[in-house]
């Protein structure tokens, strides 16, 4: 009996992320917003880490003007936008704040801690952008270890 708990508890925490998408927000789109919070993020914070900074950036991430540029619908770009800092804000505050490097931020919050942008996004209309962040920051540590003889 109490494999079975810890089973179920177990499984439980490993869905836990999956299950902070709101059932009308598609996988493909909630992937998406992780990656748009943080690149606008940013593109706001650019240095700086401060937590009033952090703070004032994540204020209007999800402003419209911000988002009508990714090509989504705006109001479901801006309920998944607002569905996603609810869910994840003090993740996105805490890693703004201690990041160390800006390029393994989307990989560090988006794939190891929501999860978010592990699922099959193949059937996303901006299937290339996820494609092309996933080749970046997933395989990261093959780019390095082939351009490192470069140098």
């Amino acid at each position: 009996m109490r494999k079975i708990w810890l089973l179920l508890l177990v499984t439980y925490l490993a869905l836990v992320p999956l299950a902070k998408r709101p059932s009308n927000v598609s996988p493909e789109l909630y992937c998406e917003i992780c990656l748009v919070i943080l690149e606008e993020a940013l593109s706001v914070l650019k240095h700086r880490k401060a937590e009033m900074d952090v703070f004032d950036a994540l204020d209007n991430i999800c402003d419209v003007d911000r988002l009508y540029k990714y090509g989504y619908s705006i109001m479901d770009a801006r309920d998944a936008c607002q569905a996603f800092v609810a869910n994840w804000e003090e993740v996105l505050e805490k890693n703004l704040m201690n990041r160390t490097n800006s390029d393994q931020l989307a990989k560090t919050v988006c794939i190891e801690i929501t999860r978010v942008c592990l699922r099959d996004n193949s059937t996303d209309t901006n299937a290339d952008r996820v494609k092309k962040f996933k080749e970046k920051y997933m395989n990261d540590d093959k780019k390095r270890n082939s351009t490192s003889g470069d140098l």
